[in-house]
C-alpha cells in the first residue's frame, strides 16, 4: 500500500520546524520520501515518520549537576567585580 503524499507546510507542522527547513533538508537529500513533483516539494509521510524517529536520541549528560551548579569547568565560581557601569546605566547606586 503507497502512503499519500503530503506537503511540505504538513510535514514542517507535524515535525516542529519551519517550511525553510525541511526545504533545505529535501535538497541537501537529508530527509528521505522527499519528491520534486511539477517544481513542488511532496512527501512520503509513512517515510518521513520512520526518518524522523531513527533521528531521535536519548539526551547526553555532560558533566554532572554539582559542576553545572558551581559555574561548569574552567570557572572559579566567583562573581566579577563590576566597576560600576551598570548600575550607573540601570540607575542603581554602586
Amino acid at each position: 500500500m503507497t502512503s499519500a503524499l503530503v506537503p511540505i507546510g504538513v510535514v514542517a507542522e507535524k515535525l516542529g520546524v519551519t517550511t525553510a527547513c525541511i526545504r533545505q533538508w529535501a535538497v541537501s537529500g537529508r530527509i528521505v520520501g522527499a519528491y520534486k513533483l511539477n517544481g513542488v516539494w511532496r512527501f512520503d509521510w509513512a517515510k518521513v515518520d520512520r526518518w524522523y524517529k531513527a533521528q531521535e536520541r536519548e539526551p547526553t549528560v555532560w558533566g554532572s549537576i554539582k559542576g553545572a551548579a558551581s559555574g561548569g569547568s574552567g570557572s572559579s565560581g566567583r562573581a566579577r567585580k563590576s566597576d560600576g557601569h551598570l548600575e550607573r546605566l540601570l540607575g542603581i547606586k554602586p
